[in-house]
């Protein structure tokens, strides 16, 4: 990561000197006071101190937020929602995330995590989820789970497909 930072400013002709700082969004759970990266199903990494591991490379302040807390703050700074002060962005993909916006800050709750509307729990003791619990929204929106679904769909419609063949050619009316 830190050779692609350093790539990146040399592409766009500047020094780490001139870099006002680094910014990492990342998928999962985050700790952002702490610089470290919880909990990421999408690479299978738990307690991963990501700030402290670049700050060995890369001299100069290093902040870290969820990917979609990122988008969000992206989408006031120079996006959609350019000029609001308050915002919620809510993404939908391999997972259901969510960023939320306050006076122009990410604002993240009161633990890491807080803010993720993509577990808020919409069924009890529905699908397991991939951060472990139970009937997240996740479980039932997200692109995974849509393509999951219609999966399990089109396996009900084949056998019931077949069924029906099976019944007439077995002489039934």
């Amino acid at each position: 990561m830190a050779d692609a930072v350093r790539q990146m400013l040399e592409n766009a002709g500047m020094t780490l000197e001139q870099c006002g700082g680094i910014g990492i969004g990342s998928p999962g759970t985050i700790d952002a006071k702490q610089g470290v990266i919880l909990y990421s199903n999408n690479f299978g990494w738990e307690n991963v101190p990501i700030v402290e591991e670049l700050k060995k490379h890369l001299d100069t302040r290093i902040e870290i937020a969820n990917d979609a807390d990122a988008a969000a703050l992206g989408e006031v700074c120079a996006g959609a929602a350019e000029g609001a002060e308050n915002a919620v962005l809510l993404t939908l993909g391999t997972g259901v995330g969510s960023g939320v916006i306050l006076d122009k800050k990410i604002f993240r709750g009161a633990m890491p995590g807080g803010c993720e509307l993509g577990h808020l729990s919409i069924r009890y003791d529905g699908i397991r989820c991939t951060c472990g619990r139970k009937g997240c929204l996740e479980a039932y929106a997200s692109a995974s789970a849509l393509l999951r679904i219609a999966r399990e769909k089109a396996a009900v419609q084949k056998v019931r497909r077949a069924m029906r063949i099976n019944y007439f050619e077995d002489g039934n009316l």
